[in-house]
């Protein structure tokens, strides 16, 4: 318990009011945060919703594509003849559709090219670069689109779409695949959102982490070009996994590459192994969080600031008049009993400053009285001493009243003595001026003055108003003259 006791009035007021405001800015600052957290998420959401929505959309694609495959080649090898009819009829088609093609490919069981539409040279006769990957169209009678490839006449960067051709007992025996062009299809077209800032782009990418297209203007992918983390983004479309997060990406020069971070949101396409990617600077993507985090502090730096600031005025409103009273305390224990201050106040605080000017008028009135009782018994004192010098009563008396004199400062008094009755007063001493005290009434038994009170009474009288004495006007002026 030692601890609160040590401390200060204005240390414990802002003691109080911090344990007081503590839960309070505690809780402001939790809600703000989950407030940015939320804001946070949603951003995410939402990229990650635009990023499924784009895959199916890609999906739709390629799925018509590869029905459309399915109907026109389906069982029996074809002629050659029949083979170059239906080819140019679908790739026509195709085209008409928004997929650019680079030749059709009829395929055996063993991923030898069998005949090509439009013919190319060298081709006939040799496997395609992307059998491993169409292999489940050939021996497991599937459709399956393969991953980034070399066109086998040109070299250009292509993907396949495969569909397989059954004999006529429904077993695969070859298949027909299809060069697309992924650059000046319509899948560019697709990724290319509207709503993603200055520096959002798009990115479709295969299983090996290679990008196929992308929508960010001036930097098209260049051949065979892997996005910044191929590892990652190839797990998740080989899991078929859909991911949001943040990421780093490096740019600028070689020699000099500057890191900064992305918000991504990855989906995966169903149809192939293929998957859509959006990224935006994070900076960007989290605008209106970082806004809100903003407003946060200076909102919450304004109210600490201004409840701190209206905390000093109460407490200076407290502490300023206790100082106020415990100078003037000091002052009046010294016995300047009119440094009292007027507080204009009807608190608390008012009232303690009233009882204190009325203990200072008390104790001024109580030293009063004090000096009066010294001032009375110094005059004693004085008398005694006096008296005790001589026997002679006139002696006696004259001394006496000389010491009265100088003890009250006066400049005139007298010492009237009564009779043996008590009846009759008789001047026995005077000081000052002779006639003032030459009063014709003093041996009159009869007479009211002020005199003959006191001898009545037996008490001291102050004489305060000149009828109290009738010789008294008569003397006054008298000595006026004088």
């Amino acid at each position: 318990m030692r601890f609160p006791s040590s401390l200060t009035l204005q240390q414990r007021i802002a003691l109080l009011v911090f344990l007081g405001l503590a839960p309070g800015l505690g809780l402001f600052s939790w809600l703000g945060m989950q407030a940015i957290a939320d804001s946070t998420q949603r951003t995410l959401e939402e990229r990650q919703t635009m990023a499924i929505t784009l895959a199916n959309h890609l999906d739709a694609a390629l799925t018509n594509m590869l029905s459309l495959l399915r109907r026109h080649y389906g069982v029996g090898m074809p002629s050659e003849q029949g083979f170059r009819q239906i080819s140019q009829h679908v790739g026509g088609l195709l085209l008409d559709s928004g997929i650019a093609t680079q030749g059709i490919f009829l395929l055996d069981d063993r991923c030898t090219v069998i005949l090509v539409e439009p013919d190319q040279s060298g081709v006939v006769g040799g496997p395609l670069s992307v059998c491993r990957e169409i292999g489940p169209a050939i021996h497991g009678g599937l459709p399956v689109i393969s991953s980034l490839g070399d066109a086998p006449a040109t070299g250009h960067a292509v993907a396949f779409a495969a569909v397989p051709i059954f004999d006529a007992v429904g077993n695969p025996v070859g298949a027909l695949a299809t060069a697309i062009d992924v650059s000046e299809s319509l899948f560019s077209s697709f990724i290319k959102p509207t709503s993603l800032g200055e520096t959002g782009y798009t990115e479709l990418i295969d299983q090996n982490g290679v990008v196929l297209a992308r929508s960010e203007r001036g930097l098209p992918p260049g051949a065979f070009e892997k996005s910044d983390h191929p590892d990652r983004f190839s797990t998740l479309v080989a899991r078929r996994e859909a991911s949001v997060g943040v990421c780093h990406r490096c740019h600028g020069p070689e020699d000099r590459p500057k890191r900064s971070k992305d918000v991504f949101a990855f989906a995966p396409l169903t149809a192939a192994f293929w998957g859509v990617m959006l990224r935006q600077s994070e900076e960007e993507a989290f605008a209106i969080a970082d806004q809100l985090r903003t407003r946060l502090v200076l909102v919450g730096g304004v109210v600490i600031i201004g409840v701190f600031f209206l905390i000093w005025l109460v407490m200076q409103g407290v502490l300023r008049p206790i100082r106020v009273l415990t100078d003037a305390s000091a002052k009046v224990a010294a016995g300047n009993f009119d440094a009292v201050p007027r507080l204009r106040r009807r608190d608390e605080i008012g009232h303690l400053a009233d009882a204190f000017g009325a203990m200072a008028q008390d104790l001024a009135k109580i030293q009063r009285e004090l000096v009066v009782r010294n001032r009375e018994l110094q005059t004693l004192n004085s008398v005694a001493a006096a008296v005790g010098q001589s026997l002679e009563l006139e002696e006696v008396l004259g001394l006496a009243l000389e010491k009265v004199l100088e003890v009250t400062g006066e400049e005139a008094g007298g010492i009237f003595i009564a009779d043996e009755q008590g009846e009759r007063l008789k001047l026995a001493s005077m000081a000052g001026y002779p006639s003032l005290f030459l009063c014709p009434e003093a041996a009159s038994a009869e007479a009211t003055c002020a005199c003959h009170q006191v001898l009545l009474l037996g008490h001291p009288l102050v004489v305060n108003d000149v009828s109290q004495c009738p010789a008294l006007p008569e003397k006054a002026e008298a000595m006026g003259r004088e």
